[in-house]
């Protein structure tokens, strides 16, 4: 969850505006890494006429150093997936490591950085399956700027030389890598300070050789979401009150507005959202609904299309005892996928693409059950989807279960 105060309204790189909730503490340790390799197999297919997901065996693995925080996943264009997290033992940096047919690799720092290091936004996945990652540093009191944003990329074997492309003295600073358009990589930073509105940048060029633009500013104020996508544009999701609120969508590219306070008859409220790549809008939440005997929570979820139009919202399941925590994953197609702990412990999963989608599969059930969902990642270049769980309360331990999907 993004590290966003209540005290005034915010925008938020790709989720909406929330208190933020204390991270979670792990324990140092210094285990040796222990890795459980079962032979990626197809087991079970599920299909329901759009997709299908032939779903392979469970791989577990201990991670070390401990993670902290977010854990961050992508899928790479030949299949294997792919874990980044921070940890809370010296060196603070960063760790990677990945899954492909012969079983994990060793995790490995991601690159020589200062600071205490914090994950921030997925990989952004370029055509020919690089990494581009930008993650936040935490350079001490002494340092003038203190807090830093850097760059690297992994080109399938190693992570380049780490790049210093953004200094500021706010904490809550936000960043995303994404497509610029034309067969790089952007960067889009939302620059926000302990009081007062964010401030909108795009961070383009590489190779040593970054360009800030100017500020962007939507032609709404207060709460909103902000979305990069793949034309390298930048995409200001607005709430303005009213009765009853209303949604604008501003979108800028190539230095200008190029869409300005298109007003959508979509209600955003509490829900979160994703972008694919085609620029369609996924919202999605859990609300109350009314069942036999009481109160039930169903998961929904509601697609603004980019052209404007708003789709149907669609339920995709209902639990009586449970409520659900969605977790997302998209790609650069048009695919997004929604991720669930169910509530007898299992696992469910939606996948939208460009704004339809079929029937929620039940995924096989793991063995032993999951305690919570960490993460989930969806390739169409890759033909792959995973999620990665947890069925202990230890931090280090992890389990990643994937299909190969076939469109």
């Amino acid at each position: 969850m993004n590290r966003f105060g209540c005290f005034c309204l915010r925008i938020v790189l790709g989720a909406a505006l929330a208190c933020a909730l204390p991270e979670p503490v792990a324990r140092a340790q210094t285990d040796p890494v222990l890795l459980y390799l079962p032979a990626l197999s197809t087991y079970q297919v599920q299909s329901n006429g759009q997709l299908s997901l032939a779903w392979m065996a469970d791989s577990s693995t201990r991670l070390t150093p401990t993670p902290n925080g977010k854990l961050l996943s992508a899928i790479d264009t030949g299949g294997r997936l792919h874990m980044i997290w921070a940890t809370l033992t010296a060196p603070r940096l960063l760790y990677h490591a990945w899954l492909s047919s012969q079983g994990w690799s060793a995790p490995a720092a991601v690159a020589e950085s200062l600071g205490i290091s914090e994950t921030l936004y997925g990989p952004y996945v370029d055509s020919v399956g690089g990494l581009h990652l930008v993650w936040r540093a935490d350079l001490g009191t002494g340092a003038t700027p203190r807090y830093r944003l850097y760059y690297s990329r992994w080109d399938g074997s190693t992570w380049s030389p780490v790049e210093d492309v953004y200094p500021t003295a706010n904490a809550f600073v936000q960043a995303m890598a994404h497509s610029d358009g034309a067969g790089g990589v952007a960067i889009t930073v939302l620059d926000t300070p302990l009081f007062g509105a964010a401030k909108a940048f795009q961070i383009t060029g590489g190779s040593g050789s970054w360009t800030t633009s100017a500020a962007i500013q939507p032609s709404y104020s207060g709460a909103g979401v902000v979305w990069p996508d793949e034309a390298g544009g930048v995409r200001f999701i607005g709430v303005v009150s009213g009765q009853p609120d209303q949604l604008r969508v501003d979108r800028w590219l190539g230095g200008a507005f190029v869409v300005q306070n298109r007003v959508s008859a979509l209600t955003l409220g509490t829900r979160e959202t994703q972008l694919d790549g085609l620029g369609n809008l996924l919202t999605f939440g859990v609300k109350s609904v009314p069942i036999v005997g009481g109160t039930g929570y169903a998961a929904v979820a509601q697609c603004l299309r980019d052209d404007g139009a708003v789709d149907p919202e669609v339920t995709m399941a209902t639990y009586g005892t449970a409520y659900v925590t969605l977790v997302k994953a998209a790609d650069r197609s048009d695919l997004v996928a929604l991720a669930w702990k169910t509530d007898t412990s299992g696992l469910a999963v939606r996948v939208f693409a460009g704004c339809s989608s079929g029937d929620t599969f039940n995924v096989p059930p793991p063995a032993p059950p999951v305690v919570s969902l960490q993460a989930a990642a969806v390739s169409a270049a890759g033909s792959r989807l995973c999620l990665l769980w947890r069925s202990t309360y230890d931090y280090r331990d992890l389990t990643a279960t994937c299909a190969n999907l076939v469109r």
